[in-house]
């Protein structure tokens, strides 16, 4: 059972959103391949591309279109992860080994950069529209701005409470 199992119809659109990001892999390192898939395989509660489906019955957007930008969303927030616990030296994520306590950094590096080729392949093999890739090169660049600004005020004994704010503004919630 999942989280999703008492609403048959999204639980169904997301069983499709799975199907998608597992068919995006094509990676020629097996261990990357094997990481990745691992990951996504995992699960975890798929609140993004659940609310993006949820929202997108407002719209008139095509069924395979609203898959493709619900598996992007969902690929993109799990780079962004693999990345971070890369950068944190972390051991477990919600008390599951990650990508790099189990494979190493060099092959979660990698993991988190091919899923962020996979974001835009699906999106332009879906044909979405630019705003929609604009969009998520947009989110992308407040993330790494959150990041680096974390960076930079590692250890900073004297930064201030917008400090903190600019920077967890930048964090995955914004996905």
């Amino acid at each position: 059972m999942t989280f999703w199992t008492p609403y048959p119809y999204l639980s169904k659109q997301l069983e499709k959103v799975q199907q998608m990001m597992t068919a995006a892999i094509h990676v020629k390192n097996p261990k990357t391949q094997a990481a990745i898939l691992d990951l996504l395989a995992s699960g975890g509660k798929r609140l993004r591309p659940a609310y993006l489906l949820l929202f997108s019955e407002l719209t008139h957007l095509e069924s395979d279109k609203k898959i493709a930008l619900a598996s992007s969303i969902e690929i993109l927030h799990t780079a962004t992860l693999i990345h971070d616990d890369v950068i944190d030296l972390a051991e477990t994520r919600r008390g599951v080994p990650t990508i790099s306590h189990l494979y190493g950094s060099e092959i979660a590096v990698y993991a988190g950069d091919y899923l962020f080729i996979a974001v835009f392949k699906l999106m332009i093999q879906h044909a979405l529209d630019l705003s929609n890739l604009s969009q998520r090169i947009d989110a992308m660049e407040k993330l790494l701005n959150g990041e680096l600004g974390q960076m930079n005020l590692k250890f900073n004994t004297e930064q201030t409470i917008d400090d903190y704010i600019d920077n967890i503004s930048g964090k995955t919630a914004e996905l």
